[in-house]
């Protein structure tokens, strides 16, 4: 799986995971459970189920963030 976004600059650290980071807040609802994930102005991101206990990064979402955490049509 992928995530695409649109209108974010790669600034600092090389890839997209510090700058998503940066202007998101994590709320996981538990083990098994869903991930909330706000990137403020009301945009709203749900992982349903994948909750852990412990994810505050998209790092703890995906596997490899620099192969699924890209810029809107930066793949092929």
């Amino acid at each position: 799986d992928m995530l695409a976004f649109f209108g974010i600059a790669d600034a600092g650290a090389p890839g997209l995971l510090d700058d998503l980071d940066a202007m998101a807040s994590f709320r996981d609802q538990g083990a098994g459970q869903d991930v909330v994930v706000s990137l403020g102005q009301g945009t709203t991101l749900i992982f349903e189920g994948l909750g852990t206990g412990s994810v505050a990064s998209f790092a703890d979402l995906v596997a490899d963030a620099d192969t699924q955490l890209i810029l809107a049509g930066a793949w092929s």
